[in-house]
């Protein structure tokens, strides 16, 4: 009977049907009845029928299939059904996998190489994307020659029946795919001796399962030459069963003497070799990770020793600002496992070309005065530590500056007090300190990053002292130190920074002075110097004291002033002034007080002002008004001059005193007055001379006295005597 695909159920009952052999593919089977057929009398004839249909027979002879005869099934090995249609007799299932085989051995004998036999024939159950093995072994009985296995894998229907070749799948292995599963599998194994080919012996499988979804690795290797250096990249091989594809958790070791050690940031399938690898072994581990997240079990595979590569330098560089005075460092990245004695060489630039060597085995060179306006180059020669030496690299600076004015050793010297004086000190290279300037800061932190964090008590000047202002307390007095050099060129400025906070002091007079001639009349002005905070109200009073010593009397009128104007009293006495100082919160300092040296001397005799009063005439007394200055009057003395009209002038003799009567002589000149002071002690002052008022004129006629002389006798002589004037 042919094979019948779409076929559901079967009636063959009453057919004497005696043997399965030839029994149809019948994959859609649902229902079979054989009844009354000596086939009957087959033991486990329902375990042989669901192997030859498949899993869609669900009734035999009209009723549902024996539990117990499904379970016998599976005791059977997966080519029973294909044995039983060749023809092979049905036995119980403890004898099947024996009987079976050697059904299969009696086929293939005569198609086998001459001395050979089949030794073992089956594939693995296989489980979806599960790798899955096939197994051939052949017994050399006398034969010469090497026996080469060919294989090609076909897949079937759920029963071991309608195998087509899988394409490309050659090899002992195939790895089922998910379409796959419930299909049988078959391996056709092919003898080749001597480059003859054999007819194929085989060996089917049961249907392919589901995975479990647990990825399992397979195989686990390490690419990559074992060189520090090189990068080595894990490949695992790895069965999914089932599960999505995901991404596996890599790590690297390090294997020593002592153990192993994880590699920090060593996470991925690749891995550079590092100088740490050198005589190690690594070890590469990989979990297997689903998409779903399900791990399989981590596996690890172990790599020889490294070795340590050729020495060499890369990157080589030099750092530092290229200025005369700096000190500049190459650099470059060694490769080559330990660094031993590698060399360090610096040239400089020659006149005629090439360079010419200035030091040797240091990575750091100053630049001195030499090399401005030349290049410098640095060669680096890499030495491993078992004195291997590598090819050598360099770099070239550019052309070496002129170093601009520097500061060093900058200090500030000084108390941080409030009016105290401090100074800075330095050492200034391409410059002068006294050519460089200063400026005055105060920052209310010790550390400050730049110029914005202070602010300015002064301007920059050359002066390198400075007196702390009151505006300074509770702050850091900072000090800016610009560096100027011979040409005018400015450095980068550096800045000091005094220890301690600017402390404020008790109120106090730095300095106390007055000011003025000590004489009559003159003007004092005192002045001082208040230090201990903000100034309040300070007491300021004057004194006059006979001695030096005696406590003196205050000059009230002056209480509070500043300002003194010595008096006529004065004279012969000492002026003092004393100041008490008081800040703005009410703290009295210590008196201060300024003791003129010498007593108040008087004024120089002076006539302020002299008026000639009275009338050009004739008989009239001319009077000299006079305003006095310096000291005592004494005996000032007085002179009255006639002048004629052509401007000559006389003297009147006599006339000494302050007034003057006109006589008659006078008349028709003009008189004056000059006055010369003189003070008590005798000291004479300048002479003031009054203008000449004139000319005089004659008075009335008039007899200013009349008397007799004579005796008063009769007959006596009387005579009489009159005083005229008036002309």
């Amino acid at each position: 009977m042919a094979s019948q695909p779409r076929l559901q159920v079967l009636a063959a009952s009453r057919n004497r049907i005696s043997t399965l052999r030839g029994f149809p593919h019948l994959p859609s089977l649902e229902s079979l009845r054989v009844e009354e057929n000596p086939l009957l009398e087959m033991p486990h004839l329902e375990a042989a029928l669901i192997l030859l249909v498949g899993p869609t027979l669900k009734k035999f002879n009209d009723r549902d299939l024996n539990p117990t005869e499904a379970e016998v099934v599976k005791q059977y090995p997966a080519h029973t059904a294909i044995c039983i249609r060749d023809g092979w007799e049905f036995c119980s299932p403890e004898l099947a996998a024996d009987s079976t085989f050697s059904f299969l051995l009696e086929q293939w004998k005569n198609k086998l190489p001459q001395d050979y036999i089949v030794k073992t024939a089956y594939v693995d159950h296989p489980f979806e994307e599960d790798p899955c093995h096939c197994h051939f072994s052949f017994t050399n009985l006398s034969s010469e020659g090497k026996l080469v296995l060919k294989y090609q894998w076909f897949l079937g229907g759920k029963t071991p029946t309608g195998f087509v070749p899988i394409p490309e799948e050659l090899s002992e292995v195939y790895w089922p795919k998910s379409e796959d599963v419930g299909r049988c599998l078959k391996v056709e194994c092919t003898p080749v001796l001597n480059d003859a080919e054999f007819p194929p012996v085989f060996a089917v499988s049961l249907p392919v399962c589901l995975g479990t979804g647990y990825p399992k690795v397979i195989n686990l290797t390490v690419n990559g030459e074992l060189v520090e250096g090189n990068v080595l990249k894990g490949v695992p091989q790895i069965a999914w069963c089932g599960g999505t594809p995901g991404k596996g958790v890599a790590s690297w070791l390090r294997r020593t003497w002592n153990g192993n050690a994880v590699i920090d940031g060593a996470e991925g399938m690749e891995y550079q070799l590092t100088i740490d690898d050198i005589d190690s072994s690594l070890v590469f581990m990989y979990t297997p990770v689903t998409e779903e997240g399900v791990k399989g079990d981590p596996q690890c595979t172990m790599t020889d020793f490294v070795k340590a590569g050729t020495p060499s330098v890369s990157n080589v560089y030099v750092v530092g600002d290229i200025v005369e005075d700096n000190t500049i460092k190459g650099n470059g990245k060694y490769f080559g496992g330990k660094e031993g004695l590698s060399k360090f060489q610096w040239f400089r630039e020659k006149e005629n070309g090439g360079f010419l060597l200035v030091l040797s085995n240091s990575t750091q060179y100053t630049l001195i005065k030499e090399d401005v306006g030349w290049c410098l180059k640095f060669v680096y020669t890499p030495i491993n530590l078992e004195g291997q030496e590598g090819e050598a690299a360099f770099a070239i600076t550019e052309a070496v500056r002129k170093a601009p004015p520097k500061v060093f050793d900058l200090k500030i010297t000084g108390e941080a007090r409030e009016g105290s004086k401090v100074s800075v000190t330095a050492t200034v290279t391409g410059g002068t300190v006294a050519s460089s300037r200063v400026q005055w800061f105060k920052a209310s932190s010790s550390e400050f990053v730049n110029d914005h964090e202070l602010e300015a008590l002064c301007t920059s000047k050359v002066s390198k002292t400075f007196r702390i202002p009151l505006g300074a307390v509770g702050c850091y007095i900072v000090a800016k130190f610009t560096p100027v050099g011979p040409d005018g060129e400015i450095g980068a400025p550096a800045y000091a920074i005094l220890d301690d906070v600017v402390e404020t002091l008790p109120p106090s007079l730095n300095f106390l002075t007055v000011t003025g001639e000590f004489s009559e009349d003159q003007m004092l002005t005192a002045s001082y110097g208040y230090i201990g905070g903000y100034e309040g109200n300070s007491l300021y009073s004057w004194y006059l004291h006979e001695t030096e010593d005696d406590e003196g009397s205050p000059l009230s009128e002056a209480s509070g002033l500043l300002q003194y104007r010595i008096k006529k009293e004065d004279v012969g006495k000492f002026v003092s002034f004393k100041c008490i100082p008081i800040r703005n919160d009410g703290i009295v300092g210590e008196p201060g007080v300024f003791m003129g040296n010498d007593r108040v001397t008087p004024g120089n005799p002076t006539v302020l002002s002299l008026e000639l009063n009275g009338e050009a005439i004739e008989g009239t007394t001319m009077v000299a008004n006079r305003r006095y200055w310096g000291g005592e009057e004494g005996d000032t003395v007085f002179r009255w001059v006639l002048t004629s009209s052509d401007g000559t002038w006389n003297e009147i003799e006599g006339a000494t005193s302050s007034s003057y009567s006109l006589k008659c002589d006078d008349i028709g000149f003009y008189v004056s007055v000059s006055c010369e002071p003189v003070r008590i002690d005798g000291v004479h002052g300048s002479l003031v001379t009054t203008e000449a008022i004139g000319p005089i004129i004659p008075g009335p006629p008039a007899c200013r006295s009349l008397e007799l002389a004579g005796s008063m006798l009769e007959g006596g002589r009387l005579t009489s005597h009159a005083e005229y004037t008036g002309g």
